[in-house]
């Protein structure tokens, strides 16, 4: 079945007053698990806000079944200075075997890039 609408990504020119930042999503079996690790991610000063969505539908195949699990996703705003440390923050604390990290770069308005870039400078 197609689906009904279209959602495209255009190269839109650059607009004034907006900044670079990083949006990283994950994924955890359980809000409890969402928490804790927006928690740390949070308090290490790894990410300056974090959304919590869910619970969410994963169908995927994991060591020869096919799975299909509710998982809640984590939606990561921090500065590009810290994109590598922040990957390898979840890598280390994520309780998945096999984490799924994506990793966009994004523009945002001028006031949020300063408001983030405070929240994560130590």
């Amino acid at each position: 079945m197609k689906p009904s609408f279209r959602f495209a990504l255009f190269n839109l020119p650059r607009q004034h007053n907006m900044q670079t930042i990083v949006i990283i999503q994950t994924t955890v079996g359980s809000m409890e698990a969402a928490q804790q690790l927006a928690m740390k991610l949070v308090e290490a000063k790894r990410a300056g806000c974090i959304q919590i969505d869910g619970p969410i539908t994963s169908i995927f195949n994991w060591q020869g079944s096919q799975c299909e699990e509710s998982e809640f996703r984590l939606t990561c705003k921090t500065v590009q200075s810290l994109r590598q440390l922040t990957i390898e923050f979840l890598q280390a604390n994520h309780p998945y075997e096999v984490p799924e990290i994506i990793v966009a770069d994004v523009e945002a308005a001028e006031s949020y890039f300063t408001w983030l870039a405070t929240q994560v400078t130590k």
